[in-house]
């Protein structure tokens, strides 16, 4: 791995770090909606609505249908395929991701057991430490086959769903405290900080990425 490489990667893992340590997973969880400030100002990402993914769903047909057009991306299959004859397992990575996952959700089984019988701290936080270095693993797995597979139909038009859901189900808090649609236009949108709509995009898909897209 190049030096600008891995210093691209750092990069985007510090900005994912960022964006995990400010979230409040309780919230998340319990109320399905994340709020956040950016720029001086509230925003709230919620549980989009079956209209919404509706919606998000039919701009995403639009988007694969348009991309199969386009000779700059191919569908996912083609990609693994060439990426195979130069030595390239896109199977063995995913893998190693599912693995790595695995991995974590024991520990943290471990962890929760620990933490309920009253175990020492060191042994506490060996756990925690373990649990640390198996999430930035998965996050430069994640970000190597992201970057293998961002030119393929498949993952233009995952990223398009998620990217429309965040504009659909994002709030800013206005006069009175009164929550409003972010963005008048998907336009708007897509010209506004890309900051804010990395946060948007990535609230969205912690809330929605469960679930299977809406016929």
């Amino acid at each position: 791995m190049t030096k600008k490489k891995k210093d691209g990667v750092e990069e985007v893992k510090k900005q994912m770090t960022d964006i995990m340590n400010s979230i409040e997973v309780e919230n998340l969880i319990n109320r399905n909606e994340v709020i956040f400030s950016f720029d001086g100002s509230q925003y709230k990402v919620r549980k989009p609505s079956f209209r919404e993914k509706q919606e998000a769903f039919q701009q995403k047909l639009k988007k694969y249908t348009s991309l199969l057009t386009d000779d700059s991306f191919m569908l996912e299959e083609a990609l693994i395929t060439i990426y195979k004859k130069k030595g390239i397992n896109i199977d063995a990575i995913t893998e190693k991701i599912q693995q790595t996952y695995t991995d974590k959700n024991n520990l943290m089984l471990k962890l929760g057991e620990a933490l309920k019988d009253s175990s020492s701290d060191k042994e506490t936080e060996t756990y925690k430490n373990e649990i640390e270095g198996l999430d930035d693993k998965m996050q430069l797995l994640t970000i190597e086959k992201t970057n293998l597979l961002g030119a393929s139909i498949e993952h233009q038009t995952m990223i398009f769903y998620f990217t429309y859901l965040a504009y659909v189900s994002t709030e800013k808090q206005g006069k009175k405290d009164k929550w409003e649609k972010a963005w008048k236009t998907f336009e708007e949108y897509e010209n506004s900080d890309s900051g804010l709509v990395d946060k948007a995009c990535y609230y969205t898909s912690l809330i929605a990425g469960h679930e299977e897209p809406v016929l």
